[in-house]
């Protein structure tokens, strides 16, 4: 993100495209949306804001909850992104959240390529994938067979 991609109170939200994705940042996570234009969003509310993982369109001040924000991703133009806009209320209503595999950055790349993906989860994943190789490593070194002969003698004896 470069100082340039952050909207400030300064910077008119008209200049906004429609169809383009907001970040806000949070403590430990970032919150995505697409939005819809005339100071409306469409987000995967999740579990956090109470909404049960609701697909909704909101104000832009309830999406940044008086946070700033910046835009991560614009359409090519304004035809792009209307159609990015009909994807995004395509699934209005819905309530299938899960943080893992369809969080509000992965509903946002979604409508934008048409692609599911999170940077955030797969950051995430990355030291937990590193983290079972290395137990399953040490549990596959506890199963290895012992050698033929190894405490054979002392059960004969």
């Amino acid at each position: 993100m470069s100082s340039a991609d952050l909207v400030t109170p300064a910077v008119p939200v008209e200049r906004i495209l429609a169809g383009s994705q907001l970040v806000v940042r949070y403590a430990v996570y970032r919150h995505h949306g697409i939005y819809a234009g005339r100071g409306r969003v469409i987000h995967y509310a999740g579990w956090i804001r109470g909404r049960r993982g609701l697909v909704e369109e909101t104000t832009l001040d309830d999406f940044t909850e008086g946070r700033g924000f910046w835009v991560s991703a614009s359409p090519a133009d304004a035809a792009v992104g209307l159609a990015i806009v009909h994807r995004a209320r395509s699934r209005l209503g819905e309530r299938r959240y899960h943080l893992l595999e369809n969080n509000c950055e992965h509903f946002c790349t979604w409508c934008q390529a048409e692609s599911a993906r999170s940077l955030q989860v797969e950051l995430m994943a990355k030291p937990l994938r590193l983290l079972l190789t290395v137990i399953q490593g040490m549990f596959s070194l506890l199963e290895r067979p012992r050698p033929c002969g190894a405490g054979a003698d002392q059960e004969a004896a």
